[in-house]
């Protein structure tokens, strides 16, 4: 009880008389509430002057595979008060999309061949989420994984080969729980 239910928006609601099509059409944008989970789905009404009371009957041609259900476990009230102290509510769904991590490793940097790079980086997150990361030197080595810190913050650290004038570009990346995935590049300049 209580499950939102709209009609199919691929639902083609031009053979129905038009008083109710604007009943479909209404169905379509809005749903309907289901009121009993005992019975079969039909749609229920009380006769009004201002539809054709004759026509309903075609309703019955709507089965209950042109409904979608909708998850209304995202349902967020919204109250609206206007400058005349006139109040109103809703409930609105919420679609929440992934955001992927932003990831901040520093610009580019020098370093003496052979020596080891060190600096600290960090990411920014929303979710409540694990993440995995990792660094790619750019160098041909292996790819090292990131120990990510509660307070979102990583330390880099990585001996480049021993070759002056060469420079590098290092990638790291952090994923969330998601399926979202951020990264960050530098280079590295040896002298």
């Amino acid at each position: 009880m209580g499950l939102r239910a709209p009609v199919k928006a691929s639902f083609d609601v031009s053979g129905f008389p038009t008083d109710v099509q604007v009943i479909l059409i209404g169905l379509k944008m809005h749903g309907m509430i289901v009121a009993d989970s005992g019975a079969d789905w039909y749609v229920g009404g009380s006769p009004d002057p201002r539809r054709n009371d004759e026509t309903l009957p075609t309703l019955d041609l709507v089965v209950g595979s042109d409904f979608e259900v909708v998850d209304t476990s995202s349902l967020a009230p919204v109250v609206v008060t206007s400058d005349a102290a006139r109040t109103a509510g809703a409930s609105v769904a919420v679609a929440v999309a992934n955001v992927a991590p932003r990831v901040r490793a520093g610009g580019t940097a020098s370093e003496v061949a052979g020596a080891l790079l060190t600096r600290h980086g960090s990411f920014a997150d929303p979710g409540a989420d694990s993440w995995p990361g990792a660094a790619d030197w750019g160098d041909g080595s292996a790819r090292t994984a990131l120990r990510l810190r509660a307070d979102k913050t990583f330390t880099l650290a990585h001996r480049f080969p021993r070759v002056h004038g060469r420079s590098y570009t290092v990638v790291v990346t952090v994923r969330d729980g998601d399926g979202g995935r951020g990264s960050a590049r530098f280079r590295v300049a040896l002298r």
